[in-house]
């Protein structure tokens, strides 16, 4: 798992493969002038479009943790925990996707295998 602080994931590393906030710029936010995260308040452009990039990145859990204790807001931590969509190997899922692509390379392998089968007892039936 990737690690990573609040603020370096809101400021960008592209090295790190982090893209960040796309307000942010310099040394502050394009929407507000200062950085509502930096600042302690919370930010709802952050929390509907950013953070969920956050998941995609594996890091989650860690950014989450971190934006509920620097804007003091918990509630935003248990929202936000509730919509992780995991598949049933544990894999966080990406919106509309019902499995991983591992599982669905396996189930697609597996769904193959079984066609070849009942194809091949037919024949010899």
């Amino acid at each position: 798992m990737k690690t990573c602080g609040l603020i370096r994931f809101i400021k960008g590393d592209v090295s790190a493969g982090i893209v960040g906030c796309c307000n942010y710029q310099d040394s502050g936010c394009l929407l507000w002038g200062d950085c509502k995260v930096e600042t302690g308040q919370r930010c709802s452009y952050f929390e509907k479009t950013v953070l969920p990039t956050a998941a995609e990145l594996g890091i989650q859990e860690n950014i989450l943790a971190a934006y509920s204790l620097k804007t003091n807001s918990p509630d935003v931590l248990i929202k936000a925990t509730k919509s992780i969509r995991r598949c049933s190997c544990g894999e966080v899922l990406k919106p509309r996707q019902r499995i991983c692509d591992k599982c669905s390379e396996k189930s697609r392998k597996q769904a193959y295998r079984d066609y070849r089968q009942r194809l091949s007892l037919t024949r010899h039936s």
